[in-house]
């Protein structure tokens, strides 16, 4: 595999697994607390443009789907929020001109997603 393939599974499961992991020790100790992964509609419906990426945000649904089971008898929540189109650096690049506007042309709420809403969905 080669470094960039490895380095978005390390980010984007392998992070979540491990701190997923550590709130789930604190939290079942507890009974109660709440654990959110970020995921993307890229794991939902693959992105054929970045199929690595769209299979570790798959793989982080269904972590969360696994950790949501064995974790909600001992009282903590395991949730996913799976944004679209964000504007961040990974995306900057998308935006540029009229692109900006035909990707929101196609999108639900007729815009590109900022940070806080991501946020927003998370409180």
């Amino acid at each position: 595999m080669t470094t960039y393939n490895q380095r978005t599974l390390d980010t984007n499961l392998k992070g979540t697994f491990f701190c997923t992991q550590a709130a789930a020790r604190r939290y079942a100790s507890t009974g109660s607390g709440c654990v959110i992964n970020i995921a993307s509609v890229g794991g939902q419906f693959g992105g054929p443009k970045a199929p690595r990426y769209s299979a570790s945000k798959a793989a982080v649904i269904a972590l969360t789907k696994s950790c949501a089971r064995i974790l909600g008898p001992s009282g903590v929540r395991v949730n996913a929020i799976s944004p679209g189109f964000i504007r961040t650096e990974m995306i900057e690049h998308l935006l540029v001109g009229k692109e900006e506007e035909e990707i929101a042309r196609t999108l639900p709420v007729e815009r590109i997603g900022e940070v806080p809403d991501v946020g927003a969905a998370a409180v």
